[in-house]
């Protein structure tokens, strides 16, 4: 289990766990937030289909790199179901959609003050090397129209999530 932490301070910031598992072939990735308040927008209206920026609303985020290689994927979810799986030659480089994957499983429950996503994908072929290097995201988009980031390893400047922090 691993907890994100928010690039700036934020007052009465939610908590945030992760849990993650990956294979060559299966990705599974589990967020719970506890202490989220009326604060934050979460769009539950069903899109389940591949979207390009969803990171200007609220956005779950995973970035994976194989061991010894440059180049990763950006996985991005949305409450609604709303998805896509990108490839990166290098650091923010040659940004394409990943076409060897099939449409994740996505489920979204908000009960009271805690929500939980749960997302399953699977790749048509191996894609990664064992458990790789990877980084964990989170953008919450408040009432206020303001976007609030969370990470593992926050560092002060620019939210940079493309940076992977743990192997």
């Amino acid at each position: 289990m691993y907890q994100l932490f928010p690039y700036a301070k934020i007052s009465n910031a939610p908590i945030i766990e992760v849990s993650f598992s990956l294979t060559p072939q299966h990705l599974l990735l589990s967020f719970v937030l506890s202490g989220v308040s009326d604060n934050y927008l979460f769009d539950t209206k069903n899109h389940a289909k591949r979207a390009d920026e969803l990171w200007k609303a609220t956005c779950f985020e995973a970035f994976i790199k194989n061991p010894n290689s440059k180049e990763y994927w950006e996985l991005n979810i949305a409450p609604s179901g709303a998805w896509n799986f990108y490839y990166f030659s290098d650091y923010k480089k040659d940004m394409q959609e990943e076409r060897r994957v099939l449409t994740p499983k996505v489920l979204f429950k908000q009960k009271r003050d805690e929500v939980y996503v749960n997302v399953e994908m699977n790749f048509t072929e191996k894609l990664f090397d064992g458990r790789g290097e990877f980084n964990l995201a989170l953008i919450l988009l408040n009432v206020e129209g303001k976007r609030e980031f969370f990470t593992l390893n926050p560092k002060e400047g620019v939210a940079d999530f493309h940076a992977f922090v743990l192997e």
